[in-house]
């Protein structure tokens, strides 16, 4: 539902110009995007040609768009048919050092948050502001697992409840056991 036809496909990188054949060999990358955007622009016209067609590139508010800040909305030009995930193709082929803000904004519009960072560092301060049917994903770094901290907290919140299991291996029956 939040991504169409080949949508995923563009964003991975699996999708290229090249699929289209003839229909994506005379694609020709608007003056407002640089050279080296060429393949990834190529992809995008390639899979979704009815997009790219609707988008009226030629419009001048891409130009202004295209020297514009960082963080500065497509041009009121684009339909508002235009999904959001395909807003943030768009800005994947014609400016990527844009999509991790795009990638940000898209996340939080889409999951109704206000912020993916938390609003405390601390796990006690994240476990306060949460909610029981609201899950927490913690994305760390290698030696960074905050595997100790956890089961302190566990320990003080709900006392002999936590249990703990390493991912990975033949796990999953245990995972199911434990839940």
């Amino acid at each position: 539902e939040l991504f169409g036809d080949r949508e995923w496909s563009v964003f991975t990188g699996a999708a290229t110009g090249e699929e289209g054949g003839a229909a994506s060999g005379g694609v020709r990358l608007p003056s407002l995007a640089e050279a080296e955007h060429q393949a990834a622009f190529s992809a995008l016209a390639a899979a979704l040609p009815a997009l790219m067609q609707s988008l009226s590139l030629d419009n001048a508010e891409w130009q202004h768009w295209s020297k514009a800040g960082r963080g500065a909305d497509l041009p009121r030009v684009v339909p508002a048919a235009v999904t959001p995930f395909q807003r943030l193709l768009v800005v994947q082929a014609l400016r990527p050092e844009r999509l991790q803000p795009t990638c940000t904004e898209f996340v939080c519009r889409t999951l109704d948050v206000a912020s993916l960072s938390p609003l405390s560092a601390s796990l006690p301060g994240i476990h306060a502001d949460s909610r029981a049917a609201q899950p927490i994903l913690m994305i760390t770094t290698a030696g960074a697992a905050p595997d100790q901290e956890l089961e302190d907290l566990a320990a003080r919140a709900m006392p002999q409840r936590y249990k703990a299991l390493p991912m990975g291996g033949q796990s999953t029956d245990t995972a199911l056991t434990l839940l």
